[in-house]
Protein backbone atom coordinates (compact mmCIF):
# COMPACT_ATOMS: atom_id res chain seq x y z
CA UNK A 1 0.00 0.00 0.00
CA UNK A 2 1.14 3.51 -0.63
CA UNK A 3 -0.29 6.52 1.11
CA UNK A 4 0.21 9.97 0.37
CA UNK A 5 1.01 12.49 3.41
CA UNK A 6 -0.30 16.19 2.70
CA UNK A 7 1.31 18.61 5.81
CA UNK A 8 0.40 22.93 5.45
CA UNK A 9 -0.96 23.20 8.98
CA UNK A 10 2.36 24.88 9.74
CA UNK A 11 4.84 26.95 7.88
CA UNK A 12 7.33 24.13 7.03
CA UNK A 13 4.59 22.53 3.78
CA UNK A 14 5.07 19.98 1.78
CA UNK A 15 4.03 16.63 0.61
CA UNK A 16 5.50 12.95 1.53
CA UNK A 17 4.62 9.08 0.23
CA UNK A 18 5.56 5.81 2.03
CA UNK A 19 4.85 2.37 1.82
CA UNK A 20 4.63 -0.57 4.00
CA UNK A 21 8.73 -0.92 3.92
CA UNK A 22 9.96 2.33 3.80
CA UNK A 23 9.37 6.27 3.09
CA UNK A 24 9.24 6.36 -1.11
CA UNK A 25 10.19 10.23 -1.06
CA UNK A 26 9.34 14.03 0.47
CA UNK A 27 9.26 17.45 -0.55
CA UNK A 28 9.29 20.34 1.88
CA UNK A 29 9.25 23.91 1.46
CA UNK A 30 9.04 26.41 4.15
CA UNK A 31 6.67 29.11 3.14
CA UNK A 32 4.65 31.97 4.80
CA UNK A 33 1.45 31.42 3.07
CA UNK A 34 -0.43 28.41 2.17
CA UNK A 35 -1.50 28.27 -1.99
CA UNK A 36 -2.99 25.35 -3.81
CA UNK A 37 -0.98 26.35 -6.35
CA UNK A 38 2.75 25.14 -4.96
CA UNK A 39 0.86 22.22 -3.27
CA UNK A 40 0.16 20.41 -6.70
CA UNK A 41 3.76 21.65 -8.19
CA UNK A 42 5.06 19.70 -5.28
CA UNK A 43 2.70 16.81 -5.41
CA UNK A 44 3.94 16.84 -9.32
CA UNK A 45 7.12 17.23 -9.15
CA UNK A 46 7.41 14.24 -6.42
CA UNK A 47 5.26 11.75 -8.64
CA UNK A 48 7.18 12.40 -11.32
CA UNK A 49 9.86 11.65 -9.53
CA UNK A 50 8.91 8.53 -8.44
CA UNK A 51 6.81 7.55 -11.93
CA UNK A 52 3.84 7.30 -9.88
CA UNK A 53 0.47 8.11 -10.45
CA UNK A 54 -1.99 9.95 -8.15
CA UNK A 55 -4.39 7.07 -8.70
CA UNK A 56 -2.11 4.57 -7.60
CA UNK A 57 -2.37 6.06 -4.13
CA UNK A 58 -4.19 3.91 -1.16
CA UNK A 59 -4.93 6.54 0.85
CA UNK A 60 -4.63 9.96 1.21
CA UNK A 61 -3.48 11.26 4.97
CA UNK A 62 -3.76 14.85 5.76
CA UNK A 63 -2.37 16.67 8.84
CA UNK A 64 -5.56 17.95 10.37
CA UNK A 65 -4.74 20.57 12.37
CA UNK A 66 -4.53 22.45 14.99
CA UNK A 67 -2.11 24.86 12.84
CA UNK A 68 -2.59 27.67 10.70
CA UNK A 69 -6.36 28.24 9.42
CA UNK A 70 -5.72 29.23 5.33
CA UNK A 71 -3.14 26.14 6.04
CA UNK A 72 -5.80 23.84 6.96
CA UNK A 73 -8.55 24.67 4.60
CA UNK A 74 -6.01 24.63 1.70
CA UNK A 75 -4.59 21.23 2.75
CA UNK A 76 -7.83 19.64 3.24
CA UNK A 77 -9.70 21.00 0.42
CA UNK A 78 -6.49 19.61 -1.87
CA UNK A 79 -6.76 16.25 0.12
CA UNK A 80 -10.59 15.94 -0.26
CA UNK A 81 -10.28 17.07 -4.07
CA UNK A 82 -7.86 13.74 -4.67
CA UNK A 83 -9.74 11.35 -2.29
CA UNK A 84 -13.29 12.08 -4.41
CA UNK A 85 -11.22 12.08 -7.82
CA UNK A 86 -8.96 9.24 -7.46
CA UNK A 87 -11.89 6.96 -4.83
CA UNK A 88 -9.02 6.88 -2.55
CA UNK A 89 -9.77 6.21 1.48
CA UNK A 90 -9.29 9.21 3.14
CA UNK A 91 -7.39 9.64 6.36
CA UNK A 92 -6.55 12.48 8.85
CA UNK A 93 -3.82 12.74 11.57
CA UNK A 94 -3.55 15.43 14.35
CA UNK A 95 -1.07 17.80 13.09
CA UNK A 96 0.71 17.93 17.20
CA UNK A 97 0.58 13.67 17.06
CA UNK A 98 2.60 14.14 13.63
CA UNK A 99 4.69 16.71 14.91
CA UNK A 100 5.88 14.22 18.21
CA UNK A 101 6.51 11.43 15.80
CA UNK A 102 8.80 13.17 13.79
CA UNK A 103 11.23 13.55 16.54
CA UNK A 104 12.36 9.90 16.37
CA UNK A 105 14.00 10.85 12.93
CA UNK A 106 15.97 14.00 14.52
CA UNK A 107 16.92 11.93 17.65
CA UNK A 108 19.09 9.82 15.15
CA UNK A 109 20.43 12.88 14.27
CA UNK A 110 21.27 14.27 17.32
CA UNK A 111 22.17 10.88 19.65
CA UNK A 112 23.46 11.52 23.12
CA UNK A 113 21.23 14.70 23.93
CA UNK A 114 18.38 12.88 24.90
CA UNK A 115 19.09 9.51 26.74
CA UNK A 116 15.54 8.90 28.78
CA UNK A 117 13.30 7.11 26.38
CA UNK A 118 10.20 7.84 28.67
CA UNK A 119 10.69 12.08 28.57
CA UNK A 120 7.62 13.74 28.35
CA UNK A 121 7.15 15.00 24.80
CA UNK A 122 5.84 18.28 24.31
CA UNK A 123 5.03 19.47 21.00
CA UNK A 124 4.36 23.33 20.86
CA UNK A 125 2.95 25.13 17.49
CA UNK A 126 2.91 29.12 17.38
CA UNK A 127 -0.71 30.08 17.68
CA UNK A 128 0.43 33.43 17.47
CA UNK A 129 -1.53 35.91 19.79
CA UNK A 130 0.88 35.03 22.73
CA UNK A 131 -0.32 31.41 22.83
CA UNK A 132 0.42 27.73 21.44
CA UNK A 133 -0.82 25.10 20.25
CA UNK A 134 0.68 21.85 22.82
CA UNK A 135 -0.18 18.33 24.05
CA UNK A 136 1.63 16.08 25.97
CA UNK A 137 3.10 12.36 25.08
CA UNK A 138 5.33 9.39 25.99
CA UNK A 139 6.74 6.56 24.80
CA UNK A 140 4.77 3.56 25.00
CA UNK A 141 6.10 0.01 24.34
CA UNK A 142 6.74 -1.69 21.28
CA UNK A 143 3.96 -1.80 19.00
CA UNK A 144 5.22 -4.37 16.85
CA UNK A 145 7.01 -3.36 13.36
CA UNK A 146 4.97 -0.30 12.08
CA UNK A 147 5.96 2.23 9.35
CA UNK A 148 8.75 4.28 9.27
CA UNK A 149 9.96 6.68 12.24
CA UNK A 150 8.88 4.45 14.61
CA UNK A 151 5.18 5.39 14.03
CA UNK A 152 2.68 4.26 16.59
CA UNK A 153 5.03 4.09 19.71
CA UNK A 154 3.62 7.11 21.34
CA UNK A 155 1.11 8.03 23.26
CA UNK A 156 -0.85 11.06 23.97
CA UNK A 157 -1.33 11.71 27.99
CA UNK A 158 -3.52 15.33 27.76
CA UNK A 159 -5.85 16.73 25.49
CA UNK A 160 -4.79 19.24 22.92
CA UNK A 161 -4.53 22.98 23.99
CA UNK A 162 -4.42 26.50 23.08
CA UNK A 163 -3.22 28.30 25.71
CA UNK A 164 -0.34 30.84 27.07
CA UNK A 165 2.60 29.53 27.68
CA UNK A 166 3.02 30.50 31.22
CA UNK A 167 -0.55 28.69 31.63
CA UNK A 168 1.13 25.78 29.41
CA UNK A 169 3.98 25.71 31.91
CA UNK A 170 1.56 25.37 34.74
CA UNK A 171 0.94 21.88 33.60
CA UNK A 172 4.25 20.55 33.57
CA UNK A 173 5.93 19.17 36.78
CA UNK A 174 8.60 17.14 35.03
CA UNK A 175 11.55 17.17 32.44
CA UNK A 176 9.85 17.14 29.42
CA UNK A 177 11.66 17.65 25.71
CA UNK A 178 10.24 20.87 23.72
CA UNK A 179 9.80 20.82 20.13
CA UNK A 180 7.81 22.66 17.33
CA UNK A 181 7.55 26.24 16.07
CA UNK A 182 6.81 27.68 19.64
CA UNK A 183 10.41 26.72 20.49
CA UNK A 184 12.12 29.37 18.03
CA UNK A 185 9.22 32.32 19.95
CA UNK A 186 9.70 31.05 23.18
CA UNK A 187 12.59 29.32 23.76
CA UNK A 188 14.50 31.97 26.27
CA UNK A 189 11.26 31.88 28.31
CA UNK A 190 11.11 28.08 28.21
CA UNK A 191 14.76 27.93 29.62
CA UNK A 192 14.39 30.66 31.99
CA UNK A 193 11.51 28.77 33.79
CA UNK A 194 12.44 25.34 33.60
CA UNK A 195 16.35 25.54 33.80
CA UNK A 196 17.99 21.76 33.58
CA UNK A 197 14.44 20.68 32.95
CA UNK A 198 13.87 21.63 29.98
CA UNK A 199 15.01 19.74 26.97
CA UNK A 200 15.50 21.57 23.76
CA UNK A 201 16.80 19.67 20.44
CA UNK A 202 19.69 21.16 17.95
CA UNK A 203 18.50 20.85 15.17
CA UNK A 204 15.31 21.09 16.57
CA UNK A 205 12.24 19.63 14.23
CA UNK A 206 9.95 23.00 13.56
CA UNK A 207 7.21 21.01 12.01
CA UNK A 208 5.47 17.30 11.48
CA UNK A 209 7.45 15.92 8.36
CA UNK A 210 4.41 14.71 5.97
CA UNK A 211 6.08 11.64 5.51
CA UNK A 212 5.21 11.43 9.10
CA UNK A 213 1.37 12.07 8.65
CA UNK A 214 1.86 9.55 5.88
CA UNK A 215 2.70 6.64 7.89
CA UNK A 216 0.46 7.43 10.70
CA UNK A 217 -2.48 7.78 7.68
CA UNK A 218 -1.29 4.36 6.81
CA UNK A 219 -1.93 2.78 10.54
CA UNK A 220 -5.06 4.01 10.08
CA UNK A 221 -5.73 2.57 7.02
CA UNK A 222 -4.91 -0.86 8.24
CA UNK A 223 -6.99 -0.36 10.92
CA UNK A 224 -10.17 1.12 8.88
CA UNK A 225 -10.19 4.17 10.21
CA UNK A 226 -11.11 5.98 7.16
CA UNK A 227 -12.71 9.41 6.99
CA UNK A 228 -15.79 10.12 5.87
CA UNK A 229 -14.87 13.26 2.83
CA UNK A 230 -17.65 15.42 3.35
CA UNK A 231 -17.76 15.79 7.23
CA UNK A 232 -13.97 15.86 7.89
CA UNK A 233 -13.43 19.34 9.10
CA UNK A 234 -10.25 20.94 10.28
CA UNK A 235 -9.20 20.69 14.02
CA UNK A 236 -8.70 24.56 14.80
CA UNK A 237 -8.98 23.97 18.91
CA UNK A 238 -9.74 27.77 18.85
CA UNK A 239 -13.00 29.35 16.96
CA UNK A 240 -11.69 29.93 13.35
CA UNK A 241 -11.66 33.24 12.31
CA UNK A 242 -10.25 35.14 9.47
CA UNK A 243 -6.26 35.06 9.74
CA UNK A 244 -4.00 37.62 9.44
CA UNK A 245 -0.48 37.18 7.62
Amino acid sequence: MIVLGIETATPVRGVGLVDEERVLGEFTIHEKRADSESLFSSLDSLLKELHLDIREMDGISISIGPGSFTGLRVGLAAAKGFAVATETPLLSVPTLDALAHSIHSTLKQVQGQISNSKLQICPILDARKGEVYAAFYRRKGNTGNPPKADCGTLERTSDFWVLPPHALFEKIHEKTLFIGTGVEVYGKMITDHFGEKAHLLSPNPLAPSPTIVASLGLLKLKKGEVEDVEKLEPLYIRPSQVEVG
